[in-house]
């Protein structure tokens, strides 16, 4: 798992600027006075923008991205003063058949197509803040680190020059949580 979190990185970056996870969490206790836990799922849509810097014969047919379906797991845990330590799961299922030097390799094999499958998993560690009454906001900031890379035709696919070297991203959202 150490090589695959270093070289996710942009598979990270995708997922996590364009996606806005808000969570309806049920907790444990309804008191604003005590330590509250929440354990939390969604279901979410993803959005990837498609790098079209290689697109086209002979180097790739079409890029891997647009919508695609995933979903979420999640623990909180909410302090009586609203200081807020949660952690997340998240993963999105993108799948594309494509073909070029830049998937199978150069000539015979450019023509060859080849399913490319990217499961954006990531895992979020987060602080913030949540604010008092039935419903409350909860305002959190972290880190999210990558789980996974993509493959093609069920084989990892290579490591570039030009991947980040770090699975590492910024990340952060709003959850409203309803007592």
């Amino acid at each position: 798992m150490g090589d695959g979190l270093q070289t996710m990185g942009a598979s990270l970056l995708r997922v996590f600027s364009l996606l806005a996870v808000v969570l309806a969490a049920t907790a444990a206790g309804a008191e604003a006075q005590s330590t509250n836990i929440g354990v939390s799922g969604i279901g979410l849509l993803a959005i990837q923008p498609v790098d079209d810097a290689y697109v086209g014969s002979p180097y790739l047919s079409e890029g891997i991205g647009g919508f695609a379906p995933g979903f979420g797991a999640g623990f909180n845990l909410i302090m009586p003063g609203g200081f807020v330590v949660a952690t997340d799961y998240t993963t999105a299922f993108y799948e594309q058949e494509q073909h070029g030097r830049l998937v199978l390799g150069p000539f015979p094999l450019e023509g060859v197509p080849a399913t490319t499958r990217l499961r954006d998993s990531l895992l979020h560690v987060m602080a913030g803040y949540a604010t008092q009454g039935t419903t409350r906001l909860v305002f959190l900031g972290g880190a999210a680190f990558t789980l996974d890379r993509a493959t093609i035709n069920g084989v990892e696919a290579e490591e570039y020059d030009t991947d980040p070297a770090s699975p590492f991203a910024f990340s952060g959202g709003l959850r409203i949580r309803i007592n």
